[in-house]
């Protein structure tokens, strides 16, 4: 009896946590916080920052990790309309910002999307 009732919690305690992650996953949240842009032609970290309803680009000089000095480079401003985040680099072409816990993904006016970024844990 008592092994039936483990094998009940273990099966429900997995259950539980594949649809808290998968939750977490496609659930749209704000793209507040930093996303790591590691393809961007540098050796140091890089990502981007949204916050203050304007996202940055940040970069390090350095050769690895947040070595060397600190570069922002200001990209554009985001805001919620109509439930969904709109991104405007001002270049008069708005488009979509779609996070996740786990990562930020841009949505082009045409409707191409970018690779998903994902989370910069590095603090």
């Amino acid at each position: 009896m008592k092994r039936k009732r483990t094998r009940w919690i273990v099966l429900w305690s997995v259950v539980t946590l594949a649809l808290l992650a998968s939750i977490a996953v496609v659930v749209p949240v704000p793209p507040h916080g930093r996303f790591a842009t590691p393809q961007i032609a540098c050796l140091a970290d890089s990502y981007y920052e949204f916050s203050g309803d304007q996202y940055w680009h940040v970069m390090f000089t350095g050769e690895r990790d947040r070595e060397g000095d600190e570069q922002r480079q200001f990209i554009g401003h985001y805001w919620k309309e109509e439930g969904r985040w709109i991104i405007d680099a001002g270049d008069g072409r708005p488009g979509q910002v779609r996070a996740t816990l786990f990562s930020v993904q841009f949505i082009e006016p045409d409707g191409r999307r970018s690779r998903p970024f994902y989370r910069y844990w590095h603090f």
